[in-house]
């Protein structure tokens, strides 16, 4: 029998947003990790980067792309939030480190639930990642670039 055990993997997204300034491109970082011989070893590719462009004040703005994931196991899931404090769930100012007024909603499915990213959600024994996204603005944020990494963090159960 296969010893089963819990293997995290870590893959990132990360989402730009610009206020009233030309669109720009962000880098994604990803970590991918091997387990052990013992374990069936789980690869989690998160989506490509979502440029969500130049956006409106009291407008919302949608995103989305799809990951994927690679194993054998056949009891996995892949949680899928922001992990950063402080300002967790907030895209955050590039310059000045401000957030913007309201949370980024993620979800799996285009017109399901959005969840907050600080709060996430799971997918479970899926090995395609479809990840939809929306920000709102309100009046009272400052324009600029605006930044949030996603992570995608993969078990095997």
């Amino acid at each position: 029998m296969k010893n089963r055990g819990i293997t995290v993997f870590i893959s990132i997204l990360c989402l730009t947003l610009v206020l009233a300034s030309p669109a720009m491109a962000a880098q994604k970082p990803v970590t991918k990790t091997r387990a052990g011989a013992n374990y069936d070893p789980i690869t989690v590719n998160a989506p490509s980067d979502i440029n969500l462009g130049v956006m409106t004040v009291n407008g919302r703005t949608p995103g989305n792309n799809i990951g994927s994931v690679e194993t054998e196991a056949s009891d996995f899931s892949v949680i899928v939030k922001d992990l950063k404090s402080p300002y967790q769930g907030y895209m955050i100012n590039t310059t000045t480190g401000n957030p913007l007024s309201i949370e980024l909603y993620i979800s799996n499915e285009e017109h399901g639930i959005y969840y907050a990213a600080d709060v996430g959600f799971e997918f479970d024994n899926v090995k395609s990642l479809p990840f939809y996204v929306y920000q709102d603005v309100t009046s009272g944020d400052a324009p600029g670039s605006y930044s949030i990494i996603i992570t995608f963090t993969g078990t095997t159960k």
